[in-house]
């Protein structure tokens, strides 16, 4: 089945390290930002999809219950309800606008989905 899934076009080529499942993740983010925000909300760095395969994108943390997979930025709220996330694709990934201060890249997450 997953030889027959595609969400994009093959023949894009580009630096995006997740080109080919970036139209489904926006796509979810869209949704995810239609729903109105709590009052207190988080910025957490550790959330993992466990994945053991091979890929240029999988974080190695001991110290999680799954220590292999892929690393998401989720904002939350204090229900736990997922707002908004980001696939971690390393540090080049790091866009801010020109106005606003580099806070490193944690940093630049929280202000990137405080926006």
């Amino acid at each position: 089945m997953k030889r027959f899934l595609h969400v994009s076009d093959n023949s894009l080529h580009g630096n995006d390290e997740i080109k080919k499942i970036r139209p489904l993740v926006e796509k979810l983010r869209e949704r995810y930002k239609t729903v109105s925000k709590e009052e207190h909300l988080s910025v957490d760095d550790e959330q993992i999809v466990p994945f053991k395969g091979r890929s240029c994108l999988g974080q190695y943390n001991p110290k999680k219950p799954h220590k292999w997979g892929y690393k998401l930025w989720v904002l939350c709220g204090a229900t736990g309800f997922a707002y908004d996330f980001e696939v971690y694709t390393g540090k080049a990934d790091n866009d801010m606008y020109d106005t606003e201060p580099d806070c490193g890249a944690s940093g630049n997450v929280v202000i990137r989905m405080s926006r």
